[in-house]
C-alpha cells in the first residue's frame, strides 16, 4: 500500500478522545500497517488492556519538561537531547523507563474496534484489528496521565520526536493545556519521490514549533506544507569543531563505510560490494572499516565484512571512530551520517541511486559505481588539504545543519515567549 492509503485510513478515522486527536498519536502505528511492517497481534491484543505508566515529576524543578521517547534507547538520540537539555534547566521524563500497567476500559476497547472497522479501506482484517487494539491501548495511557496529572505548572513542553504515539500523547496533553511545546529535529530530513515511513517527520509535525538544524529542513518542511511561522532554525545539537584542511597519502588510503538502516539493507550490500570491487584495484593501499547501524543484523555483517577483508567496527560511534580512526574519507548513504562526517573534520562522498536524487549534497561528493568512486576520490585527496575548500564546507553545512548557529537557550527559555 502507499502514502495514500495512510493518508485515507487516518483522515477517515479522525476523532478525539477527551480532548486528545487521536490520529495525531496513531500515525506511525497506522503508516506501520499501510506500509506492511511486521504485526505481532497477539502483543497488540494484550496492549488493549494495558497503559503506559507515563508519570510527570511530582515536583517541579524547572520551568520547561523534556522528554524521550522509547526508540531503543539509542545513545545518538539521548546525545541530542542532551545538548538541548544542556542549553536551558529542565525536567525531564525517559518513557523507556515508563512501566506497563493493567488497564481494562471495555468501552475503550469496544468504540476502538467500532472506529476501526467501519472504515471501507484495503487494510488487512490483521492489520485492522492491529489498529484498533493500539488505539485502545493509547486512550488507557491517556486515562492514566490524566489521572495521575492534575496540576502542571511547565511554561514549555519540549519532546525529543512528537511524531511518535507516546510523546505525541504528551504533546497533546500540553496544548490542551495551553503550553507551548517543541520537538527537535533528529535526522537529515528530506523529501523521497515515493515517502518512506520517515515522512510522519513532516505529515505528522503536531507540535507547536519544529527546532530544526539549519535552512535546508526549513525549506523542506515548507516546501510540504508546514507554516514558517511554526519552525525555528536553532543549529546543530552537537559541539561543533573549527574544520581545518588534511593531508591524504593517496598511497596508504583508510575509508569508514556508515551504514544506512535496515530499511536499507540492501543498498548497504551494494555499496560494500562496489566498495569491495574498487579495493581489488588498489591491492595493498586501501584499507575500509564497516560501522553498522543499530537496525542491522550485526553478526552478518561482520562476516560479509571478514569475507571482502574489511575491518568491522563494534560498540563505537560515529563520533568516536572518525576523532579516533586516522581515516581519510567517509563513504554513506543515510544522509545524517554522511554530515556527520563533514561536521567531524572528515570528506564524506555519497553514493547515489534514484531514491536519493533530492537528497542534500556538501560537496559534489556523489558517486553510483567504482569508476566514479574512484574518480572522487582522486580529486578530493588534492581538495582536503586547501583552506579555500573548508571555507566553503563550512558555509554549506551551515546551510543545511545550522553548523555554527546555537538558539536553543534563546527559543527553549521558558521565561521568553516564541
Amino acid at each position: 500500500m502507499s502514502f495514500a492509503e495512510y493518508k485515507f485510513i487516518k483522515e477517515s478515522m479522525a476523532h478525539r478522545y477527551k480532548g486528545f486527536d487521536m490520529m495525531n498519536i496513531m500515525s506511525f502505528d497506522i503508516i506501520c500497517r499501510t506500509y506492511g511492517n511486521d504485526i505481532s497481534l497477539f502483543r497488540d491484543f494484550v496492549a488493549s488492556f494495558l497503559c503506559k505508566k507515563i508519570n510527570l515529576p511530582k515536583k517541579k524543578s524547572h520551568d520547561v519538561l523534556f522528554s524521550m521517547g522509547n526508540y531503543g534507547r539509542r545513545k545518538d538520540y539521548y546525545e541530542i537531547l542532551e545538548f538541548a537539555r544542556s542549553s536551558v534547566a529542565g525536567d525531564y521524563i525517559d518513557i523507556s523507563d515508563a512501566k506497563w500497567g493493567i488497564s481494562i476500559n471495555i468501552k475503550n476497547f469496544f468504540t476502538s474496534l467500532s472506529s476501526v472497522f467501519k472504515l471501507k479501506s484495503s487494510l488487512s482484517v490483521t492489520g485492522k484489528l492491529s489498529i484498533a487494539f493500539m488505539l485502545s491501548h493509547y486512550k488507557n495511557t491517556i486515562d492514566y496521565i490524566e489521572r495521575q496529572a492534575k496540576e502542571v505548572e511547565y511554561n514549555k513542553f519540549c519532546s525529543f520526536c512528537s511524531a511518535h504515539a507516546y510523546e505525541a500523547i504528551l504533546d497533546e496533553f500540553f496544548r490542551l493545556k495551553k503550553i507551548p511545546t517543541y520537538t527537535l529535529q533528529h535526522g537529515l530530513y528530506f523529501l523521497f519521490k515515493k515517502p518512506p515511513i520517515d515522512i510522519i517527520a513532516y505529515e505528522n509535525m503536531i507540535s507547536d514549533k519544529l527546532l530544526c538544524w539549519g535552512q535546508f529542513t526549513k525549506d523542506e518542511f515548507v516546501k510540504f506544507g508546514i507554516p514558517r511561522d511554526r519552525i525555528d532554525i536553532v543549529g546543530y545539537p552537537r559541539s561543533i569543531k573549527d574544520l581545518k584542511p588534511y593531508r591524504i597519502d593517496d598511497q596508504k588510503l583508510s575509508l569508514l563505510f556508515l551504514c544506512a538502516r535496515s530499511k536499507f539493507d540492501q543498498t548497504n550490500k551494494d555499496i560494500m560490494k562496489l566498495c569491495h570491487e574498487f579495493i581489488k584495484l588498489y591491492p595493498g593501499t586501501v584499507k575500509l572499516t564497516v560501522k553498522t547501524h543499530p537496525s542491522l543484523d550485526q553478526l552478518q555483517y561482520k562476516q560479509i565484512s571478514q569475507s571482502y577483508g574489511f575491518t568491522f567496527s563494534e560498540g563505537q560511534t560515529i563520533q568516536s571512530l572518525i576523532t579516533n580512526g586516522g581515516y581519510d574519507f567517509a563513504i554513506a548513504y543515510n544522509s545524517t551520517a554522511y554530515v556527520d562526517s563533514y561536521l567531524n573534520n572528515l570528506i564524506a562522498l555519497h553514493y547515489q541511486d534514484a531514491e536519493r536524487e533530492n537528497d542534500a549534497e556538501v560537496l559534489d561528493d556523489k558517486f553510483s559505481n567504482a569508476d566514479e568512486l574512484m574518480t572522487k576520490i582522486n580529486a578530493f585527496i588534492r581538495l582536503a588539504d586547501k583552506n579555500e575548500a573548508w571555507i566553503d564546507i563550512s558555509n554549506r553545512l551551515s546551510y543545511l545543519v545550522g553548523y555554527g548557529i546555537n538558539r536553543y537557550t534563546e527559543i527553549l527559555d521558558a521565561k521568553k515567549n516564541n
